[in-house]
């Protein structure tokens, strides 16, 4: 683990690669070595909302095992943090959309699903009411994000949410999706 910047996107990485086996002398070369560990959550902590905009004091009640292990690593990079002063910044993105996400992926977001059913001439398959909503946020604002947090010494020790505090319903985005494709 070489250079300035770590990225970790998941738990089961981060604990084995940074925590786990490390004796203290290790540790402490990593600490020295680097100037930011970058922790990619997820809004996924946070479980049912009870209000919005979701602010980084908002309980934590995850919904899923997903969810769980993301919070669980927050608090393992947290506590490096706090214990022996590795240079931690969390990231809590919310929905991340790219022009390059695969459809097929199973962690692809609705907006690429939503995509690639309209290439196909079908309609997009929507789950509940639609009335749900959700925050889209493109993955070049969370790439500006990242090197904020990177650049930033106050981001030190500190979580941070990521999306744009605008609420979109899934209906609304089946209906701006179809009328790119079909008028």
């Amino acid at each position: 683990m070489e250079g300035e910047h770590t990225y970790f996107t998941g738990c089961n990485r981060f604990i084995p690669t940074c925590v786990g086996n490390s004796h203290a002398n290790n540790l402490h070369h990593r600490r020295t070595h680097l100037k930011r560990f970058v922790y990619f959550s997820s809004a996924a902590i946070y479980g049912d909302t009870l209000h919005t905009p979701i602010d980084e004091n908002h309980p934590t009640q995850p919904l899923s095992p997903y969810g769980v292990s993301k919070l669980a690593g927050e608090q393992y990079a947290l506590m490096y943090h706090r214990a022996f002063g590795l240079p931690v910044a969390v990231l809590r993105p919310f929905n991340i959309y790219s022009p390059r996400q695969d459809p097929s992926n199973p962690y692809s977001g609705v907006i690429t699903k939503f995509i690639e059913r309209a290439k196909a001439g079908q309609s997009p398959v929507i789950f509940g009411d639609g009335e749900q909503t959700r925050d889209f946020i493109s993955v070049h604002d969370i790439v500006d994000l990242v090197e904020l947090l990177v650049e930033k010494d106050a981001a030190i020790g500190r979580v941070f949410n990521a999306g744009t505090g605008t609420q979109t319903a899934v209906n609304r985005l089946a209906e701006i999706v179809q009328n790119v494709f079909f008028y």
